[in-house]
């Protein structure tokens, strides 16, 4: 606590806080403390609204502590419009914690009506409070509670323990503690899977006085090593003995350590509500193994291993689960224990005792006490469980149009500075990433206030790049763009589409750079042609070029480059004395027909050899051959007569590949 007005009692005390209430983990409270002369020790109700000289602040109770309880103390503070309340010994001594009369449990009640925040102060300090207040004409006293450090917070992840009971039979402090457990479930669950927190539960037992004893049957397992804690109401005591309580907690024990065993720890909480919802002395299946059983199967636990970890309840010998357990409580029978668990339900945060109701908020704030700063969970910072510093406004962070560099934690805030600019988080600037070289922009990175933006040459594709790494892939410029307007082939190359004419004989366009342009053989030194060189499209021809001669010349077989006379052609074919004999016996026409069918015949074993095309320039050879010896126009028989109705005399297959050669082309070219 801290004293904040007047100066002349200003100054930082220590207080004490109570077992009931609802302290304010993580934050802090200013108030105006209001000491109230007709009621000092405030056992009785205030007889009017406690309010301060200020107004503006809540008001903290001031009483003595005597004559009554400390939960009554606090119930009529807060029914009096208190938001918290001091109260001071009236011995001097250590600090204390103001307990619940459990003895009284009319009384006791009140502690789960109590929301407001107890502690208890010195009473040296007190008295100076007492004193400044009760002085004529007195100044309004300031206080600030701070519950900041009140749990140990020292990183990113909270252990804590729940000592509970599986009992549900004990009145209404059973019943808080069950519906606690199904409350806070989806919680805890989400919290132990996301790793931000450590749960262990654990379990209160007691040993036996006299081992071997009726009462102790009744209420201990294993020869009175581990009995019931706490008791069971009349209403159910008859059907219930308590060491069937046991049996449960050791059971729980059980799931829990198959749980963390299977590394999901959080099948405790799974388990455990919904036991105390569906496996219930009210219902008459508290202890029932199928009911247990089938809560085990639920949350996907094999119950075999349940009941093999659980061993014999009446065997004389120590249970590991529930000796370790035992150890960890501390106790009378324990005194060097660092934490010794008295009461029932107990919670510790970071070895730190919890004071408080056993609620799902009051709990969710503790724990988020238990966080170092910032690095608490989202859920943390919901608007129930603190205030949002950043909205209010009341910080002094650097502030930029919708930029600011306030961080709203769960303790309060932090000034820092957003990303994209430096400084100590009161003063901001931005940083040019671009410049610095750590903006990631795999070609282009132009600087933004805040941050930066990546960009790529025409032709790629970029991922990522708005304030954040980016990669430049090359598009495909060829697919989609009607081939980008190549005749032939497109290669998509580092973001640019390339033209290519693949097929012999062509050459890329250098006017466009995209069609394809016949090479002409002929140009160079007459394609190696004796006479005369016909240069050919190849798209057309499947041909570069082919040889021919003038009129009286035929190609030589042997040389499709060269020329020889007609006479020598024919000679070379083996007819020419043949075709003279005809002439003389059966006159022009049979010459021609014996040499049209020669052609026929000679053409017919080329296709053989050749394709189609091949036999088209042979005929047409020989028709220029024959027409000098006789002309076909006016004879009374078309072409096509001449050449099929006549046959030759059969040839070898040698004089087939001449005739085949006298084509004289350059041969078909392929693509590449």
């Amino acid at each position: 606590m801290r004293v904040r007005e007047p100066a002349t009692i200003s100054g930082e005390f220590d207080v004490a806080i109570g077992d009931f209430g609802v302290p304010l983990y993580g934050a802090t409270l200013l108030g105006e403390v209001v000491y109230m002369s007709d009621n000092v020790k405030g056992c009785t109700r205030f007889t009017k609204p406690l309010t301060g000289k200020q107004g503006d602040l809540p008001v903290v109770a001031l009483v003595h502590r005597g004559d009554c309880y400390f939960v009554e103390k606090a119930y009529n503070a807060q029914q009096a419009g208190a938001k918290a309340i001091l109260i001071v010994d009236n011995v001097d001594e250590s600090l204390l914690t103001m307990s619940n009369p459990e003895e009284r449990p009319e009384i006791a009640r009140l502690k789960n009506d109590i929301t407001i925040a107890t502690a208890l102060v010195q009473k040296a300090t007190g008295q100076s409070l007492v004193n400044e207040l009760s002085k004529e004409g007195a100044a309004a006293v300031v206080v600030e509670l701070d519950w900041t450090e009140s749990v140990d917070n020292p990183d990113d992840k909270v252990e804590w323990t729940l000592w509970t009971s599986s009992n549900d039979g004990c009145g209404r402090a059973c019943d808080r503690q069950g519906s606690f457990k199904r409350s806070f479930q989806s919680t805890a669950v989400d919290f132990e899977k996301h790793g931000f927190t450590s749960f262990e539960p654990h379990f209160m037992h007691r040993k036996c006085d006299i081992a071997g004893s009726r009462h102790c049957d009744d209420e201990c397992i294993n020869h009175g090593r581990y009995c019931a804690f706490d008791s069971i109401t009349d209403a159910y005591k008859d059907r219930f003995k308590p060491r069937l309580v046991v049996i449960e907690n050791k059971r729980q024990l059980c799931v829990a350590k198959l749980a963390a065993d299977k590394h999901e720890p959080w099948v405790w909480w799974q388990f455990a509500a919904g036991y105390s919802e569906r496996c219930t002395m009210a219902n008459g299946k508290f202890g029932d193994n199928a009911c247990a059983e089938s809560e085990a199967r639920a949350v996907n636990l094999d119950p075999s291993a349940v009941t093999s970890c659980m061993g014999d309840s009446d065997a004389d010998m120590e249970h590991p689960l529930l000796q370790a357990n035992m150890e960890a409580q501390g106790s009378q029978w324990n005194m060097h224990s660092p934490l010794k668990v008295l009461l029932l339900p107990t919670v510790t945060i970071n070895s730190n005792q919890y004071r408080g109701r056993l609620e799902k908020l009051d709990v969710m704030r503790a724990l988020c006490a238990g966080f170092s700063e910032a690095s608490e969970p989202e859920a943390c910072l919901a608007g129930s469980l603190q205030t949002d510093d950043c909205s209010a406004g009341t910080d002094r962070c650097w502030r930029e149009g919708s930029l600011n560099a306030c961080v709203d934690t769960f303790r309060g805030h932090q000034c820092k500075c957003p990303t994209g600019f430096k400084g100590d988080g009161e003063t901001c600037q931005d940083v040019d990433e671009c410049a610095e070289g750590t903006s990631g922009c795999d070609q282009s990175c132009t600087n933004t206030h805040g941050g930066w933006e990546c960009s790529c040459r025409e032709g790629f594709e970029m991922f990522g790049g708005h304030s954040q790494p980016s990669l430049c892939l090359p598009k495909d410029m060829c697919a989609g763009h009607e081939n980008a307007g190549c005749e032939m082939n497109c290669i998509s190359k580092n973001g640019t589409a390339k033209c290519s004419c693949p097929m012999v004989g062509l050459e890329l366009n250098p006017a466009d750079h995209r069609s394809c342009l016949n090479i002409n053989e002929c140009d160079n030194n007459n394609a190696g042609c004796e006479q005369v060189c016909q240069d050919l499209d190849p798209r057309k021809t499947n041909l570069l070029f082919t040889c021919k001669c003038r009129s009286g010349y035929a190609i030589d077989p042997n040389n499709h480059s060269k020329c020889i006379k007609q006479d020598q052609f024919l000679a070379s074919l083996g007819i020419s004395d043949y075709v003279d004999n005809l002439s003389n016996s059966i006159g022009w026409t049979g010459v021609v027909g014996v040499v049209v069918a020669a052609a026929i015949l000679t053409l017919g074993i080329g296709f053989m050899a050749y394709h189609f095309r091949m036999r088209y320039h042979a005929q047409q050879q020989i028709k220029d051959i024959m027409k000098q010896y006789m002309p076909l126009d006016g004879n009374g028989m078309d072409e096509e007569t001449l050449l099929f109705k006549q046959r030759l005399p059969t040839m070898s297959s040698s004089n087939d590949a001449e005739l085949s050669g006298q084509i004289g082309t350059a041969g078909p070219s392929t693509d590449v």
